[in-house]
């Protein structure tokens, strides 16, 4: 079978270039499978040989432009290696999807958009960046990593934005997840209990305030350091076992289960974290008057 090098013009379409040096232009609009193979719906092409559908075979990545960047495989009639950058939108995400939208142009100059998702799980890399890890049909994953930094919401969400093309127009996502402490030094934002869906980020819990936590984080290759606060009220039980609720909006709070060794009279004291089951001591006192 003769191999096609396939790429994509600057109109964002399919080309194709056979054995002769031919390149062939497929006016379509792009999918995603549910295995995670991108796929483009012909719609016009110069090449009656060419299928209505062409699926692709290959790796995901997202590159410094937050474009889609797939490197194929050596699967049916496609080049080994030869990368698709599909210029895309983000524009929504959840614990399981990540939507983005792909903007076309034809011969005769109309302009079509493709909505696709890819099937996944969030996760943090080493360097505490955002990764969306996309699912294969045959076992393991790509990860697509969000290069930028991300923020905190006054609501307590994960916030990330980038600036794209000329006009440098804003794009983003939010993600809707709940905090918790997973252990001494981690901070974990949980998307989803069932999916495994959540960012553990290693983080220096700095200390406790009367209506705060907060945490230094270290986010990139080259680390930029931010600060990380979380606003709540404290909720003293029965003995030494206490509750910080975080109120993320619409009436959702959700505590952060913490088990006090030393309670300090007064003033502001270092705090300490560690696991301990499903609790957590603060083995340095709180810095809170009670």
């Amino acid at each position: 079978m003769a191999k096609l090098r396939y790429e994509i013009d600057p109109h964002n379409r399919l080309t194709a270039q056979g054995p002769y040096k031919f390149r062939h232009v497929f006016d379509g609009e792009y999918k995603i499978s549910d295995d995670n193979s991108l796929i483009y719906h012909v719609r016009k092409s110069d090449n009656k040989d060419i299928p209505q559908q062409i699926k692709f075979s290959g790796q995901w990545a997202l590159n410094e432009e937050h474009n889609l960047v797939l490197t194929l495989d050596k699967w049916n009639n496609q080049v080994e290696g030869n990368k698709l950058v599909l210029e895309a939108d983000i524009i929504d995400a959840d614990s399981r999807e990540l939507v983005f939208t792909i903007g076309t142009k034809d011969g005769d100059g109309k302009e079509r958009i493709s909505m696709c998702k890819l099937i996944g799980i969030w996760q943090a890399d080493p360097n505490n960046r955002l990764m969306f890890c996309v699912e294969k049909e045959k076992g393991g994953r790509d990860d697509l990593v969000f290069r930028g930094q991300w923020t905190v919401s006054k609501k307590h969400e994960i916030e990330y934005f980038y600036k794209k093309g000329r006009r440098s127009e804003l794009h983003g996502i939010r993600l809707l997840g709940h905090w918790d402490i997973a252990g001494n030094n981690c901070l974990s934002y949980i998307l989803s209990e069932d999916s495994k869906s959540r960012f553990d980020f290693e983080v220096v819990l700095e200390r406790v305030m009367r209506n705060s936590i907060e945490a230094t984080i270290g986010i990139g290759v080259s680390p930029v350091k931010k600060k990380i606060v979380l606003a709540g009220k404290w909720n003293l039980g029965d003995g030494a076992n206490i509750t910080f609720g975080i109120n993320y909006g619409g009436g959702k709070i959700y505590p952060i289960a913490v088990k006090l060794i030393k309670k300090m009279s007064s003033g502001e004291a270092y705090a300490r974290f560690a696991k301990t089951g499903h609790e957590f001591e603060i083995l340095g006192g709180l810095g809170v008057t009670w």
